[in-house]
């Protein structure tokens, strides 16, 4: 081998060719694979260095390209971060527990010591990063909670992790960096006396007042630790106490599936659904629900499922549709009637955010009146609704549509009266859509277009974006 022209080889070509190369040639041939695959992927794992391979992170990128001055490249270290944790959970995927946590506490150190708000600001199109900070702690929690760590390794994180709390960075609380609150607790979990441990908890708890974020992740951690603890009487106890807060209820629906009791989770998703009041978790939980009844075939239940999902879903309104509509048509002899009266209740909800979707609906069912109404639904914020108009409105007569036109043309009225000439531009974009979505449409804004000139002909803006629809 000429080793001269293979440094030239290096030197004269990308990193990024070089590495192609050799990926592809390393899939046809074994020694190759297997060479690489023996040292990025030993059988016998060095722990330390690994840990050194996060350290040296810092001497991998550049400090060029910033407009005040030379500073790290924090977009670069973030790939990097990304790239080690991406190899913690490799690690964790094939059950080498103690390489997982070494590197993800090892990731906490190092952003702990090298992060400034200085210096990440100074980075061009800097973006709020969180330099996988938040990944590096729930990996360590899940790690520890499941109890496969050995003491040791365990004393080796606190002592990492306590070194990474006394640093600006988490002391301080760097922008967009998870704080270590939750890990320590954990930690500290393990060494404490069960009581003593315990109390902590409920102070944190009592103390977090009327934040509803703070109080509900300490209940989690609470429930966590009483499971860790093998008091599971006592852990059922607060989630039943508090089967309201997503967190505590997913976790019992969670631990159901997983142990297969599937129509206990589908009961406890119901419970869920009568007591929470995050309308957004209630529609998680008709969604698993949904899923969870699929599984089992009862077809009775998917049904009230599906009728709530169609008519509350903010997306796949078209999908639930499809599905409702075959549903109804094994389970009933009558299913078109129930169908279209669930359509009725739809449109009279006026979700303007699916209204694709529900004019598509109605033009398919054939019910005209309501397609009417949907189209006549305006989105001061977008011109979605004039193109629906332009899409569906064919399906109208013209009287109809001059209906819907008309009140269309209203709501653009009303938008002008304000002498706000920032608002301007969206106006005639309106217009504009209008104009375009039908005959109609056309004559409405000529028309429109003509009073405006007289109404507001001292409003130079306003003359100004008018000339770009003449």
């Amino acid at each position: 081998m000429d080793k001269t022209k293979l440094d030239k080889v290096f030197s004269l070509h990308e990193n990024s060719d070089v590495y192609s190369f050799m990926k592809d040639y390393a899939y046809k041939n074994q020694a190759l694979a297997a060479a690489l695959v023996r040292h990025f992927l030993p059988d016998k794992i060095d722990v330390g260095a690994l840990r050194n391979e996060v350290q040296d992170i810092i001497f991998s990128v550049d400090e060029s390209g910033y407009r005040w001055g030379p500073s790290l490249n924090w977009h670069q270290i973030d790939e990097q971060l990304g790239r080690m944790m991406e190899k913690a959970r490799y690690y964790d995927a094939e059950g080498e527990f103690e390489a997982a946590a070494s590197i993800a506490s090892e990731v906490i150190l190092f952003v702990g010591q090298h992060y400034t708000d200085d210096c990440v600001y100074e980075c061009e199109h800097f973006d709020g990063y969180d330099f996988e900070t938040r990944n590096a702690i729930k990996m360590l929690i899940s790690l520890v909670e499941s109890k496969v760590l050995d003491i040791s390794t365990i004393k080796r994180i606190k002592k990492d992790i306590k070194k990474a709390a006394s640093t600006d960075t988490f002391r301080n609380g760097g922008y967009c960096i998870d704080n270590l609150d939750e890990l320590q607790s954990v930690i500290d979990g393990v060494f404490d006396d069960f009581e003593e441990h315990l109390a902590s908890l409920d102070a944190r708890i009592a103390n977090a007042g009327r934040c509803e974020h703070y109080k509900n992740q300490w209940l989690l951690r609470k429930v966590s630790y009483l499971y860790f603890k093998e008091e599971n009487a006592a852990a059922e106890k607060v989630i039943d106490e508090n089967f309201s807060i997503p967190e505590l209820s997913r976790l019992r629906i969670d631990t159901q599936i997983f142990h297969g009791k599937i129509e206990d989770a589908i009961d406890s998703l119901k419970r869920a659904i009568s007591c929470t009041e995050d309308k957004w978790y209630a529609t998680e939980c008709h969604e698993r629900r949904l899923e969870l009844l699929e599984s089992i075939g009862d077809e009775a239940k998917q049904a009230e499922e599906l009728e709530f999902l169609f008519l509350n879903s903010f997306s796949s309104t078209y999908d639930y549709y499809l599905k409702y509509k075959s549903l109804l048509e094994k389970l009933t002899g009558d299913a078109s009637e129930m169908l279209h009266g669930v359509i009725e209740k739809l449109v009279r909800k006026s979700n303007v955010h699916s209204q694709k979707d529900i004019a598509r609906i109605c033009a398919e069912e054939n019910m005209l009146p309501q397609l009417a109404e949907c189209l006549s639904w305006n989105d001061s914020y977008g011109n979605d609704c004039y193109q629906c108009l332009a899409e569906y409105g064919k399906f109208l007569d013209s009287d109809t549509r001059n209906k819907i036109v008309t009140r269309h043309v209203d709501v653009i009225r009303r938008s002008a009266i304000p002498t706000d000439s920032r608002r301007y531009g969206y106006i005639i974009s309106h217009m504009a859509a209008l104009r375009d979505s039908c005959d109609e449409g056309r004559e409405a804004v000529d028309a429109l277009i003509e009073e405006f000139k007289l109404l507001y002909s001292r409003r130079r803006s306003m003359m100004s974006e008018l000339k770009k629809l003449c």
